[in-house]
């Protein structure tokens, strides 16, 4: 099972390559993040709001 701090090491790739998958990295994240704060936030007006 892989972990998010899992190190991945990838040796000869061109430098613009390196550059594309960091932007792919960062793009990925942000959509996953807002995922998670907008599950969140479903979750907390569910629940919370319920007097």
């Amino acid at each position: 099972m892989p972990f998010l701090d899992q190190a991945i090491k990838i040796d000869g790739i061109h430098k613009d390559s390196v550059k594309y998958l960091s932007k792919f990295n960062v793009d990925i994240w942000k959509e996953v993040l807002r995922k998670i704060i907008d599950e969140t936030q479903f979750i907390f007006d569910k629940e919370c709001w319920k007097i």
